[in-house]
């Protein structure tokens, strides 16, 4: 039958002219992801957002990269869904299409979450919440109140998240996304997991049996994994590994790779306590490797720790070293040692030459000595330039390393602080009066502020300084264009 409706859709297709084209373009386009013909969706839904770009057809021009955005973050692509997603956010803010400007900012910020973006993530889902309660569009104003309490956990403020994720539950409790209320029941288990884990395990139970009933075999696989994940924690290693398996086998015939890396990431901390150390490391490598692949920084960072930690139990401290165990106190050290042995090397080279040629001095004829001393200067000219790039490098790593420090140190403390701004506003805003109201709204710039600061600061790779107050200079930050 598919087959048959892409024929004829191919045949209406010949005699289509704009909008009709672009239209008949998506409808074939959804056949053939239907069908699982990935490579023949992508390449009918490309030519349809050409066309639909071609004749400024904006609408559609905002559904198709809206679909292309989600088709590119399940593939776990999340570059390519970034580019398509922030498309349709302008289209849809220029259409003043609340809606769809509101789940585009929704699914940007659950691609921000996969990168480790949480403070961004927390912007996006926050502004999305607060066009859906000015819709009243219950149901997606529980969503979002689910993902931002998921984004609370990320930063570590699982009370918080309770707050946000309980009022997502009292909507959903009587919804018809039975979906949602799982994910939300889930999500509830995470934020206990450490602290209760006989609720942990109650919440993940609960969400298991509806994603069983409603047949979602995503959540049964996820549900699956988070219990292993809490077994882990109750240092039941062996029945944790039982529960991961099923998930890691799901993942890989999907290649999913952001859920495989962090199933891997599981089964390498079990294997580690179980003292199967070789096996953890080979487990971890491939973890590191997707994480690499997806540009997923804090993912990669986890499983980085890990390893070293495994590499540390095996006495293999040279590779527990290079896989960032204390990276941040050993770096600095490490880089002054190259500096000052490229200089020793380049002085003993010199000296060297410098006594060879004291040596043959008498020898040599006036012209022959007129030649040595040129190529005396121009060794210490080149010894000169080389300690001055080397000094100029240090100078940059040292900036890049404060950049990274202060970006690590700050986005989070930043990020709570809006969190629970937000809180207050979505918990007691109504009832503050305007002088309160007026104060909370210049604080919540004023972060927005800093952490726009400190992402300026992070995209600058060479520092340009400007004059500040007498002698003293300051980093030139790029302006917004």
């Amino acid at each position: 039958m598919l087959h048959k409706n892409i024929k004829v859709l191919k045949q209406k297709l010949s005699k289509s002219s704009e909008k009709t084209k672009v239209e008949t373009l998506c409808e074939l386009g959804k056949l053939y992801l239907e069908s699982k013909k990935e490579k023949e969706f992508l390449k009918t839904y490309e030519q349809a957002l050409e066309e639909s770009r071609k004749i400024s057809f904006y609408e559609m021009t905002a559904k198709i990269s809206f679909s292309l955005g989600n088709f590119y973050h399940k593939k776990d692509n999340f570059k390519e869904a970034l580019k398509h997603y922030n498309e349709a956010l302008e289209i849809y803010e220029k259409l003043k299409d609340q809606i769809g400007f509101a789940k585009t900012l929704s699914e940007i910020g659950t691609v921000e979450v996969s990168i480790g973006n949480y403070s961004l993530a927390l912007k996006n889902h926050l502004k999305s919440l607060e066009i859906f309660e000015k819709l009243e569009d219950q149901n997606e104003v529980a969503i979002q109140l689910t993902n931002i309490g998921l984004v609370n956990q990320f930063l570590r403020e699982f009370d918080t998240s309770l707050e946000y994720l309980f009022d997502a539950l009292k909507f959903l409790e009587n919804s018809e996304d039975r979906i949602a209320y799982a994910k939300a029941l889930s999500y509830i288990g995470i934020s206990y997991y450490g602290k209760e884990e006989e609720k942990c395990l109650e919440f993940y139970q609960k969400a298991l049996e509806i994603f069983e009933e409603e047949g979602e075999e995503d959540g049964v696989i996820s549900q699956s994994a988070n219990i292993g994940i809490a077994y882990l924690s109750l240092e039941n290693f062996k029945l944790a590994l039982k529960f991961l398996r099923k998930p890691l086998s799901y993942y890989r015939k999907k290649n999913s790779k952001y859920q495989l890396a962090i199933c891997l990431l599981n089964i390498g901390n079990c294997q580690i306590y179980l003292d199967k150390l070789d096996e953890s490391i080979e487990t971890f490598l491939e973890a590191l490797d997707l994480a690499e692949e997806l540009d997923s920084k804090n993912l990669a960072s986890q499983i980085s720790v890990s390893i070293s930690q495994a590499y540390e139990l095996k006495g293999n401290y040279e590779r527990s070293l290079a896989y960032f165990k204390k990276f941040s106190q050993t770096k600095d050290k490490v880089f002054n040692e190259e500096l000052k042995a490229q200089t020793a090397e380049m002085q003993t080279r010199y000296e060297t030459e410098k006594k060879e040629r004291e040596a043959e001095i008498y020898k040599l004829k006036n012209v022959e000595l007129v030649k040595l001393n040129d190529k005396l200067s121009k060794t210490l000219q080149e010894l000169k330039e080389a300690q001055e790039q080397l000094v100029e490098a240090e100078k940059n790593k040292m900036f890049l390393a404060m950049v990274t420090t202060a970006n690590h140190q700050l986005n989070q403390p930043l990020s709570v602080i809006q969190g629970n701004l937000e809180l207050i506003k979505h918990k007691t805003y109504q009832k503050l009066d305007q002088e309160t109201k007026i104060h909370l709204d210049k604080i919540s710039k004023n972060v927005f502020r800093c952490s726009e600061i400190l992402r300026s600061l992070g995209e600058i790779k060479k520092p340009d300084y400007i004059s500040y107050i007498g002698k003293v200079n300051m980093v030139e930050l790029k302006k917004e264009k």
